[in-house]
């Protein structure tokens, strides 16, 4: 990027920033109904990955009823840094920014990353304490609840998730669908630091690859989004669908990913870049979509095999797993999408987050969040996240 390229994004965002400012300031002067106070000194939860974790925690919170204050001076350096998805949440239209915490404290609900007596030690409606080392083991109290994964940025700030409900009725069109970036340099994680080697966790390319050779004949070629519209809307369901993202022309519109998924029976979900765990598993299971994946463990509570998934662990076992899916008969995959959307509805959608949050009547609680941070390379079998 060139330094005219540069010096242009940076006018760009500050014109951003002050007229995001500008509209959140007012919201915030009009607001006295503030229901939660979230108060995060953790700098990694704003900056890391474009601010996509800064926006999941807060788009699910402005779910709750009445409205939530971030207390933090956002400067334009913070912004900035914030990125394409953390910058979203001047969108959010339940969310405010708040200068300092309230005084009356008792009907208040209080989340924070680090324990500040001087607040802490106050009468709070509910104190939340937001736990990011997901590293750590189960804790000894009772006290504590794990936030679901979710689905990427994009898909809640498109609104899609309003359509879940009819998607998961939706006709299946085709039996097996991946798309996805399998670049070699993301996705063929081989470093022995990795949690990929430390678990003996098959890689995406490893995955992809395994399928395209065995696949061959079953594998729908698609020349354009318009064909892939085409198909999606014919009827092949003993073919498979297999997209690398990195080696097409054109995109799928994030605005119909959540259509797409709906209209295949299963959706292979191989990992992510640094952790297993990765989007595109939340956003198939919501629309009931079966997944075809290697880090089951990986989900709270665990998925289990042919009850809410199809489960893999090497090339061999891909492949087995690719044959029973590709010959499964029609009412036993009607079962498992039952089962996978019942698994969707009670953990890893924004209500049932919210009642066990937000709406349970402990008045202490600590919550587990995976914020793809530093914290995943000393993951160990003891880790809360695989227990």
């Amino acid at each position: 990027m060139s330094i005219i390229e540069k010096l242009r994004k940076v006018i760009i965002s500050w014109i951003q920033y002050i007229r995001a400012s500008i509209d959140i300031k007012a919201r915030s002067q009009q607001s006295n109904d503030i229901e939660i106070y979230i108060y995060l000194q953790e700098k990694g939860i704003y900056y890391e990955d474009y601010g996509r974790y800064l926006y999941l925690l807060l788009r699910f919170l402005t779910f709750a009823e009445g409205k939530v204050a971030l207390v933090k001076k956002i400067t334009f350096k913070d912004y900035y840094k914030m990125g394409i998805y953390g910058t979203k949440i001047y969108n959010l239209d339940n969310l405010v920014l708040a200068k300092k915490l309230p005084e009356n404290t008792e009907r208040k609900i209080f989340i924070y990353d680090q324990d500040i007596h001087k607040w802490t030690s106050k009468t709070w409606k509910k104190s939340i304490h937001l736990e990011l080392n997901i590293a750590l083991p189960i804790p000894s109290h009772d006290d504590w609840v794990f936030m679901p994964y979710t689905m990427h940025p994009s898909t809640y700030s498109t609104e899609q998730y309003s359509n879940i409900k009819s998607l998961q009725n939706m006709y299946r069109r085709v039996r097996l669908l991946f798309v996805g970036n399998v670049t070699h340099d993301c996705y063929a994680n081989t470093d022995s630091k990795s949690v990929f080697e430390k678990f003996k966790i098959m890689t995406r390319a490893t995955a992809i690859n395994t399928v395209n050779s065995y696949l061959r004949d079953e594998i729908l070629a698609i020349k354009d989004w318009q064909h892939m519209e085409v198909i999606l809307n014919d009827d092949y369901q003993q073919k498979a669908i297999i997209l690398e993202t990195n080696k097409i022309s054109f995109k799928v519109p994030q605005t119909k990913w959540l259509e797409v998924l709906a209209k295949s029976d299963f959706f292979l979900c191989p990992p992510g870049v640094s952790m297993p765990l990765c989007h595109n598993a939340i956003e198939s299971m919501s629309v009931g979509t079966i997944p075809v994946i290697n880090y089951p463990n990986w989900f709270f509570p665990s998925l289990n095999h042919l009850e809410n998934c199809i489960k893999f662990t090497n090339k061999e076992d891909l492949i087995e797993a690719i044959k029973l899916v590709m010959n499964m008969e029609k009412p036993q995959i009607e079962q498992l999408q039952k089962n996978v959307i019942e698994y969707y509805k009670k953990y890893l959608s924004c209500d049932s987050f919210l009642a066990n949050t937000i709406y349970n009547d402990k008045p202490k609680l600590t919550v587990f969040m995976n914020a793809q941070t530093d914290y995943i390379q000393d993951i160990s079998k003891d880790s809360i996240i695989l227990n």
